[in-house]
Order: C-alpha cells, then sequence, then structure tokens
C-alpha cells in the first residue's frame, strides 16, 4: 500500500539543518507528499536531555498541567525562552528560525530545493507586514483528480499570517 500526503507540516527544535534537510527529504520521497512546510527553530543553548536517571525520576507525561501552565506563563514572560520547568531547561532562548515550503513535481517527482523565509534573526522578528507570501497556490493543497472543483480558486496565494506564525515559534 503506497501513502499519499497531499500537505505535510514538519517542525523540528534541536536538530541539524542537515538533518531537517534529510527527514523533509525522506517524508517527500517516501510518502509522496505533494507540498511539505518546513519551520526550523535554533535555539540557544540547545536542548539537551537530561539523561536516563532524571528522566526516570521525573515524567512530563505524570506533570502535564502544570509543565503547560509553566510554558504559558514562561512564554508570556520572555516570548523567545528560555523555558525551564523543575529545574530541567526544555528550551533555550529563540536565536533563528526560518519556514522552507518544499513542493514535489507532480510528473516528474522532483522535489524542489526551496528559498529560505527568515522569520526570526538574531533573536528578533525579521518578518515585515501582517502576512508572508510562501509562494503557495489553492492547488498545493488538493490532490491533483480534484482540482476541477477548485478551478476558480486554484491560483489563489496562500499567505501565512504573521500572526499566526509569531504564536506558532
Amino acid at each position: 500500500m503506497q501513502i499519499h500526503c497531499i500537505l505535510l507540516i514538519l517542525d523540528e527544535v534541536g536538530v541539524s539543518e542537515t538533518q531537517l534537510f534529510a527527514d523533509i527529504m525522506r517524508w517527500m520521497q517516501e510518502f509522496h507528499c505533494r507540498t511539505g512546510i518546513l519551520f526550523s527553530l535554533n535555539e540557544t543553548p540547545k536542548f539537551s536531555y537530561p539523561g536516563r536517571q532524571v528522566m526516570n525520576e521525573y515524567s512530563v507525561a505524570n506533570d502535564l498541567d502544570p509543565f503547560r501552565v509553566t510554558m504559558v506563563e514562561a512564554r508570556h514572560r520572555q516570548p523567545r525562552g528560555p523555558y525551564g520547568h523543575r529545574g530541567l531547561n526544555w528550551f533555550g532562548t529563540l536565536g533563528s528560525a526560518f519556514i522552507e515550503i518544499y513542493r514535489r513535481d507532480p510528473i516528474s517527482g522532483v522535489v524542489n530545493q526551496p528559498p529560505r523565509i527568515p522569520v526570526v534573526a538574531n533573536g528578533y522578528r525579521v518578518l515585515q507586514g501582517d502576512s508572508v507570501d510562501v509562494g503557495l497556490t489553492m492547488e498545493d493543497l488538493f490532490p491533483p483528480g480534484g482540482q476541477e472543483d477548485i478551478e476558480e480558486i486554484r491560483q489563489l496565494s496562500i499567505s501565512l499570517d504573521a500572526n499566526l506564525l509569531q504564536q506558532f515559534l
């Protein structure tokens, strides 16, 4: 059975750009995703797994509600981090973030190498305006066989709301 994916949103924190690229390409090629949106967040210091002994003593699953409250409060105080809970560092300070939009050619199957859209640089938001044109159209979000249903809007440009992106980051 072959899986086909129309839209993939990949959000990874704390992995190298080489690993991010490998992950998005795997999804695009192995699952035949048509469109992929990659969000990359780079923090300082990078998250470091505290070790099996510490994690055996502390479980987020057993502390989920207080953990969520702490993360929301930390985000309000310092939107770009760092975030900690019960003495553990869960996210450093956001230094940079970017978006890349990948598309698979429906005929050749080749996945494009997109331009990078910076969102945060040196800890500061660099988006200009209320929205970001990421080069997608409505037809990128629908399966090729059902395009006649969206004929009137298929070339309509899709922009990402800057405030939504800010909340996402």
